[in-house]
């Protein structure tokens, strides 16, 4: 794959597609930091492996999806739209900072038009939809870089578990004598986790316990059948906290009392009206909790 630099070609005028068809040719797309959360709700968060490094990702393959990101016409339906979609087909290629040096260009991208609405530069210097690409590619890379560390935790809790190629309709499910591509978090492990174990993930930054709760959250988005059978032999996960309190407190039948006399009297704390320099000090008034006390004080001495 050759690139070419923005600056090669500032000449030229970009004419950019207005479809995301080219998502049926990957299987997952790049996710950063930033997005995490949000992407959970639309993608399920999994893990791959490239030159045995762990790397974070969104899973487009339709084939493990329960509802596919494009409808029959190539159109985006999955909701939140990624950095990796919206830069796309941008890459970026560190360098001096300069927009038109980083962001780089597939030589058959197809989008270069010297008729094309997008400016690529002016007068040198980059154009507002080139230097807003640059500064989410930017930001992508940054949240990526921290991934490998968090990835390698997760390993070492052992809560990485392969998915499993669900069968098509009317074909056989697929054999599990194959690698496997797509591995995610188990649900049960990651819920019966030591505090310890938690903690030491957690010691430096938030970042393993963050992708482990939304790589969980997004196993609602897989196609029946992607997930791994349960492990028999770990601990069953233990139900939901509100589920917890209710079974230690039923609260329909808890003795309440309701008091609905003043919390205090205006008269008890001093600021309800200015103070008469000339007047003798009133005491508290008759029936109030000062008043009380003030005679169990008296009757003491």
């Amino acid at each position: 794959m050759t690139l070419r630099s923005l600056r090669e070609v500032a000449h030229l005028r970009l004419s950019l597609p207005t479809d995301q068809g080219w998502v049926k040719d990957h299987a997952v797309l790049p996710v950063g930091y930033s997005e995490l959360h949000l992407c959970a709700h639309s993608f399920p968060v999994v893990v791959r492996f490239v030159a045995a490094r762990p790397m974070l990702g969104l899973l487009v393959d339709a084939r493990y999806l329960a509802r596919p990101p494009l409808d029959a016409d190539g159109r985006w339906q999955a909701g939140y739209m990624p950095i990796a979609v919206r830069c796309h087909p941008f890459h970026l290629r560190q360098g001096s900072g300069d927009p038109l040096d980083e962001v780089t260009l597939r030589e058959d991208a197809g989008v270069l038009d010297p008729q094309g609405p997008v400016e690529i530069a002016r007068d040198g210097r980059p154009g507002p939809q080139i230097a807003a690409i640059h500064k989410l590619l930017v930001t992508l890379a940054a949240g990526q870089a921290g991934f490998p560390a968090a990835l390698d935790r997760l390993m070492i809790a052992d809560l990485l578990v392969p998915l499993r190629l669900p069968a098509a309709d009317g074909e056989a499910a697929p054999s599990r004598g194959d690698a496997p591509q797509f591995f995610t978090v188990d649900h049960g492990r990651f819920s019966t986790l030591k505090n310890g174990a938690l903690a030491a993930m957690a010691r430096h930054d938030l970042r393993s316990i963050e992708i482990a709760t939304a790589a969980v959250f997004s196993q609602r988005l897989l196609a029946r059948g992607a997930l791994p059978e349960p492990d028999e032999t770990s601990e069953p996960a233990p139900p939901p906290l509100d589920r917890q309190l209710q079974q230690m407190v039923d609260v329909d039948r808890f003795p309440l009392a309701l008091d609905d006399g003043l919390l205090f009297w205006p008269e008890d704390i001093g600021f309800a009206r200015e103070p008469d320099p000339e007047a003798t000090p009133a005491g508290p008034p008759p029936g109030s909790a000062l008043a009380e006390r003030a005679g169990e004080a008296v009757d003491q001495r």
